[in-house]
């Protein structure tokens, strides 16, 4: 079944009357304002806005040389283009859109800015200017200037922009002072968590790859057991950048969608292939009111003709409203630090659920785990996610206080006979637990085959249940 929400279930309206809303190719419209001096809180892990960055005019063909040119000075003011590879530019565009990535390669005729890792060209044809941001550590200078101490929500949304920019070293210190002010603030808790665990994980990294060129003997004792981890997540099988955005593709809500780039291709190729449709309109007029509808026009249109082999065509550069919720809610909300740890499914004791813990607020990581909770299925039949009935979904019980779980988990057992398992829901007044429920019922049903090859981890020595004997 073809990606739709139920908002979009009326027959779709004839485009050829369709207002040159946006272009064809919906670019990245992240903003960067000045600070507010009183910025006002802003809902879950927004971006705060940005310190207007430097504009810097892009080059221009030289004017034609007159036949006795004056002998003069280069201007002094006229500034350079950004560095490809640097810092984060942002093209302000002649459409009135911005679009802000890290600047790869200028040619000729275009710049190419990497944008939530794809690589997205601009002609410079449709470029105002170009402008290179500052540094991470003096946007976020500039911006905790503008926030006062006592707004911790604001504080909190900087930390996480800090987390997202991979600054993790001052998303950590702005996470503790938050902290400092209010021990119980749940968002900061939870963020300093994840991470603790991310800088542990990158430290020892950072060690191994220093002291490969040395080649240390190994310890007496065989290696740690973040080392261990380490190895695991290396080898962990994750998705792809391609696989993860069909994904996204497929749980868009149209409603409420995310950046999109809508290539002209796209439409090349609906135009072509689905002619005959009623669907398309049969009138030039027509056909050209398609390159100038918006986005979610174009990919309802897609969802309406079942055209899932085109579906990867479309760029979804952010995540759709319920995978932010997942990975906040669930993965991070209680997922990573209690059901995925080395002692549990993140370990070499994992049985037949394996997860990974590493980087665990890349998308790699948590649309590679989600797909995996997705498709599991209980030696019973029984899927780990109950769609139908969320409160009844193994996936939560296993969570609970055994005495209030319907499947209560099994016993853990370390090497000394003692009980590791501690329940990661209290009972159904938690947030977690009603965090959850709203997340699985948020979830597009009837749920769609993604089309997404996958095979997840076994442990080491593993054999299936049905898997045939050798014969003697």
């Amino acid at each position: 079944m073809p990606r739709r929400r139920p908002i979009f279930a009326a027959p779709l309206i004839s485009l050829a009357t369709l207002l040159p809303a946006a272009p064809a190719l919906a670019r990245s419209d992240d903003p960067a304002p000045t600070p507010a001096p009183t910025p006002a809180p802003a809902p879950a892990e927004p971006k705060p806005a940005e310190p207007k960055p430097p504009e810097i005019k892009p080059a221009e063909p030289p004017a034609a040389k007159p036949e006795s040119p004056p002998t003069r000075e280069p201007s002094k003011e006229t500034k350079p283009e950004p560095a490809p590879g640097s810092l984060e530019t942002v093209l302000y565009l002649k459409d009135g859109t911005q679009a802000v990535g890290r600047l790869t390669d200028i040619s000729g005729d275009s710049y190419t800015l990497v944008i939530s890792g794809i690589p997205t060209r601009f002609d410079k044809g449709s470029v105002l200017r170009v402008a290179a941001l500052p540094p991470i550590e003096e946007r976020y200078k500039q911006m905790r200037a503008t926030i006062p101490d006592e707004d911790l929500e604001q504080r909190y949304t900087l930390a996480v922009w800090l987390r997202d920019k991979k600054a993790y070293e001052l998303a950590l210190a702005e996470a503790e002072s938050i902290l400092k002010s209010d021990a119980a603030h749940p968002g900061a808790r939870e963020l300093k968590k994840m991470l603790d665990l991310q800088l542990e994980m990158d430290r020892e990294a950072a060690k191994r790859r220093a002291e490969k060129p040395a080649a240390a003997p190994e310890s007496p004792d065989g290696p740690s057991e973040i080392e261990k981890e380490a190895e695991r997540s290396r080898n962990f099988p994750k998705l792809s950048e391609d696989q993860i955005n069909i994904l996204r593709v497929f749980e868009l809500d149209l409603a409420n969608p995310p950046r999109l780039l809508v290539p002209k291709e796209l439409i090349d190729e609906l135009i072509k292939r689905y002619a005959d449709d009623a669907l398309i309109p049969a009138t030039p007029e027509g056909r050209a009111a398609l390159y100038k509808a918006r986005p979610t026009q174009i990919i309802d249109l897609m969802y309406r003709l079942k055209a899932r082999d085109l579906y990867g065509m479309v760029n979804v550069l952010d995540d759709p409203a319920v995978f932010s919720a997942f990975k906040r809610d669930v993965h991070q909300g209680w997922l990573i630090n209690s059901c995925a740890t080395s002692r549990c499914h993140g370990g070499e004791h994992a049985g037949r659920l394996m997860l990974d813990r590493y980087r665990p607020s890349e998308p790699a990581t948590f649309y590679t785990n989600f797909l995996i909770l997705e498709r599991f299925r209980l030696a019973d039949g029984s899927p780990l996610i109950n769609y139908a009935e969320p409160e009844k979904s193994p996936l939560v019980q296993f969570a609970m206080p055994r005495n209030l779980s319907t499947r209560p988990h099994p016993v853990v057992r370390d090497g000394n006979s003692i009980d590791q398992w501690k329940p990661a829901i209290r009972s159904k007044d938690d947030r977690r637990y009603t965090n959850t429920m709203a997340w699985i019922r948020s979830m597009y049903k009837p749920r769609p085959d993604y089309g997404v090859t996958y095979d997840p981890p076994q442990p080491k020595g593993f054999v299936p249940a049905d898997a045939p004997k050798p014969e003697r």
